[in-house]
Protein backbone atom coordinates (compact mmCIF):
# COMPACT_ATOMS: atom_id res chain seq x y z
CA UNK A 1 0.00 0.00 0.00
CA UNK A 2 2.80 2.40 0.88
CA UNK A 3 4.56 1.78 -2.44
CA UNK A 4 1.40 2.51 -4.41
CA UNK A 5 0.67 5.62 -2.32
CA UNK A 6 4.20 6.83 -2.96
CA UNK A 7 3.94 6.10 -6.70
CA UNK A 8 0.65 8.01 -6.88
CA UNK A 9 2.16 10.88 -4.87
CA UNK A 10 -0.69 10.52 -2.39
CA UNK A 11 -1.04 13.13 0.31
CA UNK A 12 -2.15 10.55 2.85
CA UNK A 13 -2.11 6.77 3.43
CA UNK A 14 -4.56 5.22 5.86
CA UNK A 15 -3.64 1.67 6.83
CA UNK A 16 -6.35 -0.26 8.67
CA UNK A 17 -4.34 -2.99 10.40
CA UNK A 18 -5.05 -2.23 14.05
CA UNK A 19 -7.01 -5.45 14.65
CA UNK A 20 -6.21 -9.10 14.08
CA UNK A 21 -8.69 -10.45 11.55
CA UNK A 22 -11.76 -9.13 9.77
CA UNK A 23 -14.79 -7.97 11.74
CA UNK A 24 -18.39 -7.06 10.96
CA UNK A 25 -17.59 -3.51 12.17
CA UNK A 26 -14.73 -1.62 13.78
CA UNK A 27 -14.42 -3.30 17.20
CA UNK A 28 -12.99 -0.08 18.64
CA UNK A 29 -16.26 1.66 17.81
CA UNK A 30 -18.89 -1.10 17.92
CA UNK A 31 -19.04 -3.12 21.12
CA UNK A 32 -20.75 -6.17 19.62
CA UNK A 33 -18.64 -6.41 16.45
CA UNK A 34 -18.13 -10.06 15.49
CA UNK A 35 -14.99 -11.58 14.02
CA UNK A 36 -15.58 -13.23 10.64
CA UNK A 37 -14.05 -16.68 11.05
CA UNK A 38 -14.09 -17.78 7.39
CA UNK A 39 -13.77 -15.68 4.27
CA UNK A 40 -12.98 -16.85 0.75
CA UNK A 41 -10.36 -15.18 -1.44
CA UNK A 42 -13.14 -13.77 -3.62
CA UNK A 43 -15.07 -12.43 -0.63
CA UNK A 44 -11.92 -10.84 0.82
CA UNK A 45 -11.19 -9.10 -2.50
CA UNK A 46 -14.81 -7.94 -2.80
CA UNK A 47 -14.63 -6.56 0.74
CA UNK A 48 -11.36 -4.77 -0.05
CA UNK A 49 -12.91 -3.20 -3.16
CA UNK A 50 -15.95 -2.01 -1.22
CA UNK A 51 -13.81 -0.62 1.58
CA UNK A 52 -11.60 1.21 -0.91
CA UNK A 53 -14.65 2.69 -2.66
CA UNK A 54 -16.13 3.76 0.68
CA UNK A 55 -12.96 5.26 2.12
CA UNK A 56 -11.83 7.07 -1.03
CA UNK A 57 -15.20 7.91 -2.56
CA UNK A 58 -13.69 6.86 -5.90
CA UNK A 59 -14.30 3.87 -8.16
CA UNK A 60 -10.73 4.08 -9.56
CA UNK A 61 -8.93 0.75 -9.17
CA UNK A 62 -5.57 -0.70 -10.15
CA UNK A 63 -5.87 -4.36 -11.18
CA UNK A 64 -3.26 -6.86 -12.33
CA UNK A 65 -3.70 -7.73 -15.98
CA UNK A 66 -4.37 -11.45 -16.50
CA UNK A 67 -4.80 -11.84 -12.73
CA UNK A 68 -7.61 -13.73 -11.05
CA UNK A 69 -9.38 -11.32 -8.73
CA UNK A 70 -12.28 -13.52 -7.65
CA UNK A 71 -15.73 -14.62 -8.75
CA UNK A 72 -18.00 -11.97 -7.28
CA UNK A 73 -19.64 -9.27 -9.39
CA UNK A 74 -17.24 -6.60 -8.15
CA UNK A 75 -14.07 -8.64 -8.64
CA UNK A 76 -15.07 -9.98 -12.05
CA UNK A 77 -15.74 -6.40 -13.12
CA UNK A 78 -12.05 -5.48 -12.68
CA UNK A 79 -10.59 -8.70 -14.16
CA UNK A 80 -9.02 -8.40 -17.61
CA UNK A 81 -10.36 -11.76 -18.83
CA UNK A 82 -13.87 -10.32 -18.52
CA UNK A 83 -13.36 -7.31 -20.77
CA UNK A 84 -10.60 -8.58 -23.09
CA UNK A 85 -12.28 -11.82 -24.15
CA UNK A 86 -14.68 -12.58 -26.98
CA UNK A 87 -17.63 -10.23 -26.77
CA UNK A 88 -15.87 -8.05 -24.21
CA UNK A 89 -16.59 -4.35 -24.12
CA UNK A 90 -13.08 -3.22 -23.14
CA UNK A 91 -11.95 -2.34 -19.65
CA UNK A 92 -14.10 -0.05 -17.52
CA UNK A 93 -12.89 3.58 -17.47
CA UNK A 94 -12.18 3.31 -13.73
CA UNK A 95 -9.92 0.24 -14.06
CA UNK A 96 -6.22 0.81 -14.61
Amino acid sequence: AALIANYLDAEELQNYTHVSGIYTANPDMVADAKKIEQLSFSEANELALRMAYTVTGSKEIIASEHGYHGNTNGTIGVSSYKFNGKGGQGKPKDTH
